[in-house]
């Protein structure tokens, strides 16, 4: 018989990273439609379209345009955004504050014009 010289895939080729990554993903997957909601009624995507195609936005920034004024606003919001990124519906880009912390920014992702 002859080979097609097709290479197959085995289970053990499949990396350690790859497996973590599906693992993680199979563990926050009941929560996405949780936090999408949540995002949603919170008008977080509509906020930070109003901010402008490309442009990124903290979680600060996003708490401060929100009825609650709850000091742990931000932490949560950069929760729910960080999650929101794992399934690609937001981007983020990482910005060196001058006390050299870093903070996240967060922008909307392609799918997120079906959504505002």
């Amino acid at each position: 018989m002859g080979s097609t010289g097709e290479a197959q895939t085995t289970p053990t080729q499949v990396s350690d990273e790859e497996t973590n990554l599906f693992a993680m993903q199979l563990v926050n997957a009941p929560f996405l439609p949780i936090v999408l909601k949540a995002a949603l009624e919170l008008d977080l995507l509509e906020i930070m379209a109003k901010a402008g195609l490309g442009t990124f936005v903290s979680p600060t920034d996003l708490a401060s345009q929100l009825p609650t004024k709850n000091p742990d606003d931000p932490v949560m919001l950069d929760r729910m955004m960080h999650l929101l990124v794992s399934y690609s519906i937001l981007t983020y880009s990482l910005s060196m504050l001058p006390d050299d912390n870093v903070e996240r920014l967060y922008g909307l992702g392609p799918i997120c014009k079906f959504l505002t």
